[in-house]
């Protein structure tokens, strides 16, 4: 049966075209996705419709206010290509000032069939000069080469103030000129910014040529175009060639880039990032200098590594001389491009001068002195980042990381260097140990379990936390079992819970014990890390007090963990438990139930699922969508075909798709 077609109610309409007159924005912009919202829902060739784009026309013609124009011609725009049959029949009708409104209309709405119309009447000389404005401005808008011909056509034909909105047209479309077309209009101030525009897209080698004495120009206005039409006409010189291809074919010259420089920091962020892309695609050196001060903006800072990357070993003179500048703001700045470079470019003395800032007393300096360490691999540094590690924090936390990176790659000798440093006495409190900890987990240096072991033993709670942790990364069966189960009992919560994931993680058969033991924890986060080991195990005797932590645990992430245990267990009673929770109050419990339901074989499971789609939070019913997929149980199709046809969320109708594709791959392979 064909839908009814819907209706608009006129009062409603004039409310709301009522509302684009409003002083506040927001009113206005509230009124007009109302109405665009209205117009979909109506079909486009109706007389609902027409109403509609017709009063949103008449507003536009004759608007109450200069605001309700405005928003009538976004609405109208945003209606799209339907709405230009009432524009061009109102067109036809009227002339006067709310002629150069229609035609602004046609311009946006238009394609290649209104070509002709704008066209004629930008060549038609008896026509409304602001008529004719707006015909350039909208075959400027339709662009492609028909319209280009037309506007062409009328550059020489044109007054002086027509001329400009057709060299606009040309530049909003990228017209492809020659190079001697456009050079006469560089020379008149009126146009001279379209006609740099014009270059950009010319795609004539020559052009940056032009382009250069013009980012010298004595206006700001012209600098800013040209740099912009300089680095898009280098992006398409460029064109599919690597790019150290280009930099030698192309160039700017010497004389341009004082200008390119001076607008590296323009209020304009177009014209900004502009220049200093230029700077980078050209690999000019003397950027560097320039970009330094400017790379607390990441996006500054992401291009200037780029830079550095490029320039390679040439790069290596101009950031020395910064790092030995002593001005903060610069040595930071050196020390992150520093960091961008490629380690065969970085020579020794550049090397020992970043080695020389790890120990800086500005945290700022030092944190990006061992980010680039981290990022160079500069194996020469680890004597330094060692005695880094004694900082509190984050900076000892990134020293301790940057050992770990650098010492992986480092070689032999240098891992011989860390190696007696990991066998000087180690401190038994302090952020040094537990930094420690972390270094010889991360790297595997077993040889220094018994360091780990005393560590664990600390009366500082943050270094039994890092050695307790450590013990977990450390593999296999070994002597950290027995001090993790002693940890269990740890007085500080989270050493008790960092026992039970390391365990978790050692797999050691014998912690299931003492793991049912933390289950009983007083603390929630000891109780679900416990539970999360035992899961692990998958220990027959733990499936028991899964079910009492199930139906007794006041912790709704203690009972998840404990309920995803009890997923294979294949028994009768742990499938109706697993039913009852898909009516629990707590939603993660539900969620767990529908995942665990999964993988019991009985049709109940199936029904019980089934039932999860008439919960009102989407992810109850994604989740349930999602288990069914797994069960692959064909009687499942037809329920979740229904369902999928009253869905109304994106993401739970993509899971039901994928599981009705699933389950009827699995019928047809029957």
């Amino acid at each position: 049966m064909a839908e009814p077609a819907r209706s608009v109610d006129a009062a409603h309409l004039d409310e709301l075209i009522g509302q684009f007159a409003s002083a506040q924005w927001i009113d206005r912009k509230r009124a007009a996705e109302q109405l665009v919202h209205l117009a979909t829902q109506l079909p486009g060739t109706g007389s609902e419709f027409a109403s509609l784009a017709r009063r949103l026309v008449q507003g536009v013609v004759e608007p109450s206010t200069v605001d309700a124009r405005a928003t009538c011609h976004e609405t109208l725009a945003r209606l799209g290509r339907g709405a230009l049959p009432f524009v061009l029949e109102r067109f036809d009708q009227r002339s006067g000032a709310g002629r150069r409104a229609l035609v602004d209309l046609i311009g946006t709405l238009g394609g290649a069939d209104e070509v002709l119309l704008l066209g004629g009447l930008l060549q038609d000389a008896a026509e409304d000069a602001n008529v004719r404005a707006a015909a350039a401005t909208g075959l400027g808008e339709i662009g492609g080469d028909a319209a280009q011909r037309c506007l062409v056509a009328m550059l020489r034909e044109a007054g002086e103030v027509l001329r400009l909105f057709v060299l606009d047209g040309l530049r909003q479309s990228r017209a492809r000129l020659a190079l001697a077309t456009i050079e006469p209009y560089l020379e008149d101030p009126l146009t001279c910014r379209c006609g740099v525009a014009l270059l950009g897209s010319s795609r004539d080698p020559a052009a940056l040529g032009v382009l250069g004495g013009l980012c010298v120009h004595r206006s700001a206005g012209v600098r800013a175009e040209a740099v912009k039409a300089a680095a898009a006409l280098w992006a398409d010189l460029a064109g599919e060639e690597s790019d150290g291809d280009a930099t030698a074919r192309l160039a700017l010259p010497a004389s341009a880039w004082s200008g390119v420089y001076e607008l590296f920091d323009d209020r304009d962020a177009a014209v900004s990032r502009a220049a200093i892309t230029l700077a980078v695609r050209a690999r000019d050196v003397g950027a560097l200098s320039r970009l330094m001060p400017l790379v607390a903006d990441p996006w500054v800072a992401e291009r200037a590594v780029v830079l550095v990357s490029r320039l390679g070993c040439v790069a290596s003179e101009p950031l020395e001389r910064a790092l030995a500048a002593g001005d903060l703001a610069t040595t930071g700045a050196a020390l992150t491009l520093i960091g961008g470079m490629r380690r065969s470019c970085v020579d020794p003395g550049l090397a020992q001068g970043v080695i020389r800032y790890l120990e800086h007393e500005d945290p700022t300096i030092a944190a990006a002195a061992i980010e680039a360490v981290r990022r160079l691999e500069l194996h020469e540094a680890i004597g330094s980042l060692f005695r880094r590690c004694a900082d509190d924090g984050a900076l000892g936390e990134q020293a301790a990381s940057a050992i770990v990176d650098v010492a992986r790659e480092a070689p032999q000798a240098a891992r011989r260097e860390l190696d007696e440093l990991l066998h000087r006495a180690w401190p038994q409190e302090g952020p040094r140990a537990s930094h420690l900890c972390r270094i010889v987990c991360q790297l595997d240096l077993r040889d220094h379990l018994p360091d780990l072991l005393a560590l664990a033993r600390s009366r500082d709670v943050a270094v039994r936390l890092a050695a307790v942790q450590g013990l977990g990364l450390l593999g296999g069966a070994h002597e950290g079992i027995s001090v993790l189960t002693l940890a269990l009992a740890d007085e500080d919560m989270q050493v008790r819970a960092a026992a039970c994931r390391s365990l978790g993680a050692l797999g050691a058969q014998e912690a299931c014990e003492p793991l049912l033991s933390a289950t009983l924890d007083h603390h929630a986060s000891v109780r679900a890390a416990a539970v999360q080991a035992l899961v692990l195990f998958d220990n027959v005797v733990a499936r028991n007090r899964y079910r009492e932590i199930a139906l007794e645990d006041p912790s709704p992430t203690v009972i998840v963990y404990a309920v995803a245990g009890l997923a294979r267990s294949g028994r009768e009673e742990d499938l109706s438990l697993l039913m009852s929770l898909c009516s629990a109050t707590d939603v993660e419990v539900t969620k767990a139930a529908a995942r665990a339901l999964a993988y019991h074989t009985p049709h109940r499971a199936t029904a019980a699922l089934i039932g999860l789609f008439g919960h009102d939070r989407w992810d109850v019913r994604r989740a349930a969508a999602l288990a069914l997929a797994r069960r692959g149980d064909r009687t499942a199709l037809e329920p979740l075909r229904r369902v999928s046809q009253a869905e109304p969320d994106a993401l739970v109708q993509q899971a039901l798709s994928e599981a009705i594709a699933s389950l009827e791959k699995a019928r047809a392979s029957a």
